[in-house]
């Protein structure tokens, strides 16, 4: 992906996936910096993906256009994550399963900051 590109996220895991996202700088991603998606897709409605089971562990993600980590319907760890400077953060929507450890929460246009988890 192409440094403020309009399209696209930084890392994208759906459907029923099991991943690892561990040690990555996720810096300008045009949407997300990590998407984990499960249920309805954003873009067609009219699709259904099985929720995933991941775990971020030791990775930076900033400056993404909109959301740092989106969360939808899936089983989540964040361990040892700094999330900064993005509009939102964390976002995490419908029957998602989040466990936060230990993540760092900088500068942030929500006004969320601080350690979490």
């Amino acid at each position: 992906m192409q440094p403020d590109s309009k399209i696209g996220d930084g890392i994208e895991i759906i459907d029923n996936s099991k991943a690892t996202i561990e040690g990555n700088i996720i810096v300008k991603s045009a949407r997300f910096g990590i998407y984990v998606g499960g249920g309805r897709y954003y873009a067609d409605p009219t699709r259904t993906f099985r929720p995933s089971t991941v775990t971020m562990k030791d990775n930076t993600v900033s400056n993404s256009g909109d959301t740092g980590i989106w969360i939808g319907d899936s089983k989540v760890t964040l361990e040892n994550n700094v999330i900064k400077e993005n509009t939102e953060e964390i976002y995490i929507e419908g029957s998602a399963e989040v466990e936060i450890i230990n993540n760092h929460i900088q500068n942030t246009k929500s006004n969320a900051q601080g350690k979490f988890g």
